[in-house]
C-alpha cells in the first residue's frame, strides 16, 4: 500500500470450490465483501459471473508471485504519474485485482479490463496468461480519471450523454497522460462519423437514464455501432481538450459535463 492506493489480490490457486465462491470468502474474511461498490452481494456475484467465464475454464491458471509483484508496482506507478496531473481528493483508492479468463471477443483487451463503481474503488481483473504490462497502465490511468470524475460529480447515477463525456474525458486523459496509440473503442467510428451520429440524438435520449439505453450507446446493439458512445465522447472532448490546454486536469474534469457539446 502507499499513500494513494491500497492493492488487494483475489486469485485463487484452485478451481475447487468454484474461484468466485473462493473470491467471495476471502472478501469476508477480509470484512471488505460490503465495500466492493455494489449495492448488494448478488449484483457483485453475477458481475464475477460474467466476468469470470469459469464455464470454459480446463486448468486454473496461476498467477506467479514475481508477475504479482510487477502488478503491484505498475498499478502504484500508475496512481503516482495520474495523481501529478489530477488529484483524487480522498486517497488512497482501493484496487481489488480478481482473474479473468476473457474469451475471444475479449481479446482487444489485451488480458485487462476493469470497473470503477464510485469514486474510492477500483476492480481491475487480469489475465494470469497474458503479458500485460503496458495494457495495465493505460487501462488503470482511464479508470483513474472516473474515479475524480465521480468524486467531482457525484450522483446516484449518470445519462446517455454524461456516460459518452465520462468516458471521452478517460481516454483523453490516458492520452495525453499516459501516451500511446488511440483506443479502438475511442476510434470505432471517425471523428466526422462520431458528430454526425451525435446530432442524431434527441435531447430526450442523451438525458435519458435507462441502463438498457446506456448499455446499448456504449456497447453497441442492432441501433448502434460497436462503442457508438466512447467514440462520440472521445470526439467531443478531443475537440473540446485541444481549445482548452490552459486548464488543468482538476479544472476540466470538474467542468459542467454540458461545455462538450456542439454550440
Amino acid at each position: 500500500m502507499n499513500n494513494l492506493v491500497d492493492t488487494k489480490f483475489y486469485f485463487p490457486e484452485t478451481d475447487k470450490p468454484s474461484v468466485k465462491e473462493q473470491i467471495i470468502k476471502a472478501l469476508e474474511k477480509d470484512k471488505l465483501i460490503d465495500f466492493v461498490g455494489f449495492a448488494k452481494r448478488e449484483y457483485f456475484e453475477s458481475f464475477l459471473d460474467n466476468m469470470l467465464f469459469e464455464k470454459n475454464m480446463v486448468d486454473l491458471p496461476l498467477l506467479s508471485e514475481e508477475k504479482r509483484i510487477a502488478i503491484e508496482k505498475e498499478i502504484q506507478e500508475t496512481f503516482k504519474t495520474c495523481h501529478k496531473e489530477l488529484q483524487h481528493p480522498s486517497s488512497p483508492v482501493m484496487a481489488y485485482v480478481f482473474p479473468w479468463f476473457p474469451g475471444e471477443k475479449q481479446q482487444v483487451f489485451k488480458g485487462v479490463n476493469a470497473l470503477v463503481p464510485f469514486q474510492q474503488v477500483m476492480h481491475l481483473f487480469i489475465d494470469p496468461q497474458t503479458d500485460t504490462q503496458g495494457t495495465l497502465t493505460k487501462t488503470v490511468s482511464h479508470e483513474y480519471n472516473h474515479l475524480v470524475y465521480y468524486a467531482a460529480h457525484p450522483s446516484q447515477g449518470y445519462s446517455v450523454y454524461e456516460n459518452m463525456i465520462m468516458e471521452g474525458l478517460a481516454e483523453v486523459f490516458r492520452e495525453e497522460v499516459i501516451g500511446g496509440d488511440k483506443a479502438p473503442w475511442a476510434t470505432a467510428l471517425t471523428e466526422n462519423e462520431a458528430i454526425e451520429v451525435f446530432k442524431n440524438f434527441k435531447e430526450s435520449e442523451l438525458e435519458s437514464f435507462d441502463r438498457k439505453k446506456i448499455e446499448s450507446v456504449l456497447f453497441g446493439s442492432n441501433e448502434y455501432k460497436k462503442w457508438t458512445g466512447y467514440s462520440i465522447g472521445y470526439w467531443l472532448v478531443k475537440k473540446h481538450r485541444e481549445m482548452n490546454q490552459n486548464l488543468s486536469w482538476n479544472e476540466y474534469v470538474a467542468q459542467d459535463p454540458n461545455v462538450y457539446k456542439l454550440r
